[in-house]
């Protein structure tokens, strides 16, 4: 009978030895299904913090995109004022040079008259040329000449400067232009 009962003893003890062991490795299957259940959530998580990101830098460059137009579109605009602004700088001085040139044809045309009257005046009292050299011109005719010629340069340099200050103009307009105010 002892060996019944050290048999019985053993199969206990066995029975006890594979419960915990069952135990033991349904403990290990609950905590191992409790790491994969919170790495899904985490890998959820991450995924729906990868998502907002994407949608606020998708949101971010939209608004980027849209800020740019902006300024763009202002910048085209500041030029296009420069431009107008330039062409109706160019129109007054095109103005004031038909002015001037009035204004200079009516001096032309007084030392033309004068340098003539000269000539007639001083004709009837002076000797004729020595044969072979052309007449003498009167002091009429050089300040004629010295007028017209004058009035030529100073004609050359307005329209240079003019030129030159409407460039000007226009260049530091579209330079301020550029600066967002």
């Amino acid at each position: 009978m002892i060996g019944d009962r050290a048999l019985a003893a053993v199969a206990a003890a066995a029975a006890i030895v594979c419960a915990a062991g069952a135990l033991a490795q349904t403990s290990r299957l609950n905590k191992a299904q409790l790491d994969l259940a919170n790495a899904k959530t985490k890998l959820a998580t991450e995924q729906r913090g990868r998502e907002a990101d994407r949608a606020a830098a998708a949101s971010g460059a939209a608004s980027a995109i849209a800020a740019y137009r902006a300024e763009e579109q202002r910048r085209n605009a500041a030029l296009l004022e420069n431009i107008n602004a330039a062409e109706q700088e160019a129109a007054r001085a095109r103005r004031e040079l038909a002015a001037a040139d009035a204004a200079s044809g009516g001096l032309r045309r007084a030392a033309t008259a004068a340098a003539v009257a000269s000539r007639c005046g001083a004709a009837a009292g002076s000797a004729p040329a020595a044969a072979g050299s052309a007449p003498a011109h009167g002091a009429a005719d050089l300040l004629a000449d010295v007028l017209v010629e004058l009035e030529a340069a100073g004609r050359a340099v307005a329209d240079e400067a003019d030129r030159r200050r409407t460039a000007g103009l226009a260049c530091e307009r579209a330079a301020d232009s550029l600066i967002a105010p």
